[in-house]
């Protein structure tokens, strides 16, 4: 009896699996950064924000005006561009906040495995010869104060 194997996520269009050697290192830190995953949590909270706002509230403002303002029956060419358009922005802003989160728990991992990243705003500092973080202007130094040691190519 053969057991299956599922195949690590591979995170493919990520900058971070270049600070890795090998495929495998790459692969076992997509495995690490997906193993940790509460995704269903970090889409649930902005799914629910993103319907009330801008799904649900514009249909509720439109059955308000539908009491107020006598209507013909069915749905009018706005109508249904309101509705598109709040599902457009509900899909838009779930989708981000995962992209945001899973690039937080990307960085963090780095951190964990001792690639040298940023305190403040956890910009990889692997290949940086500058004595500052081009990201957020953090001096290097105080970096290596926080515990992290980073190569300086003078």
């Amino acid at each position: 009896m053969t057991r299956h194997h599922r195949k690590p996520p591979r995170l493919a269009d990520v900058p971070e699996r270049e600070l890795f050697e090998t495929v495998e290192q790459a692969d076992d830190f997509a495995r690490s950064v997906m193993k940790r995953d509460n995704w269903s949590a970090r889409l649930v909270v902005p799914a629910i924000v993103c319907s009330a706002v801008f799904v649900l509230l514009p249909l509720y403002v439109v059955d308000l005006l539908r009491d107020v303002v006598p209507w013909p029956g069915g749905f009018t060419w706005w109508q249904r561009g309101t509705l598109l358009a709040g599902v457009a922005a509900y899909t838009w802003f779930c989708l981000s906040g995962y992209r945001r989160g899973l690039r937080q728990e990307m960085r963090s991992e780095l951190m964990r495995r001792g690639v040298p990243t940023c305190p403040n705003c956890h910009y990889c500092l692997k290949s940086v010869s500058d004595a500052r973080c081009p990201e957020c202007g953090k001096a290097i130094a105080q970096v290596e104060n926080d515990g992290l040691s980073v190569d300086h190519h003078d």
